[in-house]
């Protein structure tokens, strides 16, 4: 990709945590940013009808008997990338 090799990409992922987005996102919201942690995912990609990903508690309200879940048909780019589009969005409240 961009003739760059997965470490450097891997690098560049982690690095992430450090710009100016994550800066101000963090502070958005009264995050202690030296509290997050970085992780870069590797996985194989597949020939998707449709893309997802499943928060285990809501965001917006932080309550862990919601689950918000997002997808996107195709791959996950729209979902994981800083690209145009929008998502199909659910939350599943779970019986108590």
């Amino acid at each position: 990709m961009l003739g760059l090799e997965c470490p450097d990409l891997e690098m560049k992922v982690w690095a992430s945590k450090w710009n100016e987005r994550a800066y101000f996102s963090t502070r958005k919201v009264k995050l202690d940013h030296d509290y997050l942690s970085m992780a870069v995912l590797v996985q194989e990609i597949v020939n998707a009808d449709y893309a997802f990903v499943i928060h285990t508690t809501t965001t917006s309200s932080g309550d862990p008997s919601e689950i918000y879940a997002e997808v996107v048909k195709g791959f996950g780019e729209t979902l994981v990338g800083a690209y145009p589009g929008r998502a199909m969005s659910f939350v599943l409240t779970l019986p108590r």
